[in-house]
């Protein structure tokens, strides 16, 4: 059994868009943080139309180590889980359609040897919760104290909250 959890949570441009940002924190089985990283496209290339993103997601989107264009984002984050991914289940909440589409894109970038490296299993916290009992779809404010509305879609927030909620879900 791996002793790590390499937590991601990925911003795009709608559903099936663009990538703009993606976040991952790395913790050990009682949920200490070991590292973190949060990378994002240039702003100033960040080409986003969804009215909604527009409204909820830039304007909250932070400061992150910048990429040029979405492979470098997508290599950037490769690398950050390529260093755990012997050790580390990969989390993501509700991973389709976005986390499972962004890290299909990074095995793209190299098929032939990125395809035995992709995170497997890729562990959903919305299917932990249902196991639970909860609403897989439960609003997260209900488990993490640090929860504020005006951050959700912050994709470094996300992961926060994220890894909070699997901290109090995990000793039940």
């Amino acid at each position: 059994m791996k002793d790590k959890y390499v937590f991601l949570d990925v911003e795009s441009d709608g559903l099936y868009g663009n990538f703009l940002t993606a976040a991952l924190i790395v913790v050990d089985n009682e949920g200490n943080e070991i590292s973190r990283a949060y990378y994002g496209i240039c702003k100033e290339h960040m080409h986003v139309t969804d009215p909604w993103v527009i409204e909820h997601v830039l304007p909250i989107i932070g400061d992150y180590e910048e990429c040029e264009n979405e492979k470098q984002l997508l290599q950037k984050t490769w690398d950050f889980w390529l260093q755990y991914q012997e050790t580390a289940y990969m989390i993501c909440d509700v991973a389709y359609p976005v986390e499972c589409r962004f890290l299909r894109a990074c095995v793209a970038l190299n098929q032939s040897e990125y395809m035995c490296k992709a995170p497997f299993p890729l562990i959903d916290l919305s299917s932990l919760l249902m196991a639970k009992g909860y609403d897989p779809l439960y609003e997260r404010k209900h488990f993490a104290s640090k929860y504020k509305e005006e951050c959700v879609h912050n994709a470094l927030y996300d992961v926060e909250v994220a890894i909070e909620v699997w901290k109090k879900i995990s000793k039940n």
